[in-house]
């Protein structure tokens, strides 16, 4: 329990960047470059797997097994990923190009996810938390220290990009100089990983999936961007980052839930397992929302939050019914079905993309919105009855019933006491 705890609040502090201090730069940016920023942050996540080549899941595979690999791989990209970040940053010194401003954040985001992977599975708990931990502090410490010195630099996206890049270096002092020190040179690793090709294979493999993930949850924004505009897009991704706030639980969930289904399969089955998470959520859930609706009138006026109250609450639903993918997800993950599992994800994206073109070119943001909470909702039915299979589990009336009363009584508040 102690474990799955501190993965949950680690988890929490590393998506804290996007999901909590994101919104708050609502507050010193336009609405165009806000919305111009979120969609860097969705090509940086789309990319991190990619630039990494899914390293992440060689360690989470191989590391008990075969460590002198697992650390080639790591050390490998180690050097190379530090050695294209020195030349982009000489490089945008001299002049300033977005492209390589992106590659050094994901780049970033790369080194340490990858090491931070590596931490998780072969240090302790601790560590993990603790690193992740740092890199909020050290965040946290960027842009105070450039708000104190001159905050009209935070108004400007490519100088935020360099911050949220650079709080990313904590990993580099403990852990990506380990891997240094304890392998060869780099012409022997890459030596060695021909070698053990059948192992990049492998987690090239899983990287649809992962694509996948990120383009449902992020292909909206370019689809506002096309269809209604850079000010709309900034409303837009304004509203997604409150209702995305959520994502800390969902974080948690996503790293939690497999690790616990493994080790207690019998308990995770069970009726009142479902019957408490069910709960667990749903309260959590509705707190949430309601919470938003409540402070409401505090956001920044140029977003006007209030008008756009439904499109939040779309969202939010969605990603309430994303929740309960994460708790049938599982079940395919104990039964090792991950082929599957990809072909879920690729297939809802693909939806995704289609309903979110047609409802945005129709409705605007607020078809996106609806878009979003159907497309979740269609995520976590496809798992559902994937899980049917080979288990019994009970479906998704009850969250349908309970996402309806409280979008409802939200939309009440709002109109009578708000």
């Amino acid at each position: 329990m102690k474990n799955f705890l501190l993965y949950g609040l680690a988890t929490g502090f590393n998506r804290l960047g996007t999901f909590v201090v994101v919104p708050l730069l609502s507050l010193v940016l336009s609405v165009d470059d806000f919305g111009k920023f979120t969609l860097y942050a969705i090509i940086i996540q789309i990319l991190t797997p990619v630039v990494s080549f899914n390293i992440s899941s060689i360690i989470a595979r191989e590391s008990a097994e075969n460590w002198r690999a697992t650390l080639t791989f790591v050390n490998v990209f180690n050097k190379i990923s530090l050695a294209i970040i020195l030349l982009s940053l000489i490089t945008i010194f001299i002049e300033r190009y977005v492209f390589f401003e992106i590659l050094i954040y994901s780049l970033f985001e790369a080194l340490f996810l990858v090491n931070t992977t590596l931490v998780r599975f072969k240090n302790t708990t601790e560590n993990f938390f603790y690193i992740s931990f740092a890199k909020v502090i050290l965040l946290l410490i960027l842009l105070g220290g450039v708000w104190f010195f001159n905050k009209s630099l935070l108004g400007n996206i490519h100088n935020l990009i360099l911050i949220f890049s650079f709080s990313n270096i904590v990993v580099a002092i403990p852990y990506v100089k380990a891997t240094f020190l304890k392998n060869a040179h780099l012409f022997n690793s890459l030596k060695y990983i021909c070698k053990k090709k059948y192992i990049l294979y492998f987690a090239l493999g899983l990287m649809p999936h992962i694509i996948a993930q990120w383009i449902t949850s992020g292909s909206d924004r370019f689809i506002v961007k096309f269809f209604c505009g850079n000010i709309s897009l900034g409303i837009y991704s304004f509203i997604y980052s409150i209702a995305a706030a959520f994502m800390l639980i969902n974080s948690a969930l996503a790293l939690g839930m497999p690790q616990l289904c493994v080790s207690n399969y019998k308990n995770y089955t069970s009726y009142s397992f479902y019957k408490k998470y069910l709960m667990v959520i749903s309260i959590f859930w509705a707190f949430f929302v309601m919470a938003v609706v409540i402070c409401s009138p505090i956001f920044p006026a140029r977003y006007n939050f209030n008008s756009s109250l439904p499109e939040f609450i779309f969202i939010s639903v969605g990603m309430y019914y994303l929740s309960f993918y994460y708790y049938y997800s599982s079940f395919i993950f104990y039964e090792r079905r991950s082929k599957e599992l990809s072909f879920i994800t690729v297939k809802v994206a693909v939806i995704n993309i289609v309903i979110t073109i047609i409802l945005t070119a129709t409705v605007g943001i607020l078809g996106t919105a609806i878009s979003t909470a159907i497309s979740y909702f269609v995520y976590s039915f496809y798992t559902y009855r994937a899980v049917l299979k080979d288990q019994y589990v009970k479906g998704l009336f009850f969250p349908l019933i309970i996402s309806l009363f409280i979008a409802l009584l939200a939309f009440l508040i709002n109109k009578f006491f708000l």
